[in-house]
């Protein structure tokens, strides 16, 4: 059995694969939003990226200032 990523993979192989020279307006329209929905495949979710610790750019500058008045 594939994993999930193994099917992800091979979607957009899929899709790089596919002759966009014989595609009408309409067929690019519906491949563009197929390659959008592609790229959020492989985003992280929100609950990835928290639980691998990333700190967002406002909390980091937050940490700092208090650190400034601590130390």
């Amino acid at each position: 059995m594939k994993t999930i990523d193994e099917l992800k993979q091979e979607f957009v192989d899929h899709l790089a694969a596919m002759d966009k020279s014989e595609m009408s307006m309409v067929e690019l329209a519906n491949y563009a939003d197929l390659l959008h929905k592609a790229d959020a495949l492989f985003k992280p979710s929100y609950t990835d990226v928290l639980a691998s610790g990333f700190i967002p750019p406002f909390a980091a500058t937050t940490w700092k200032k208090e650190e400034k008045k601590n130390g």
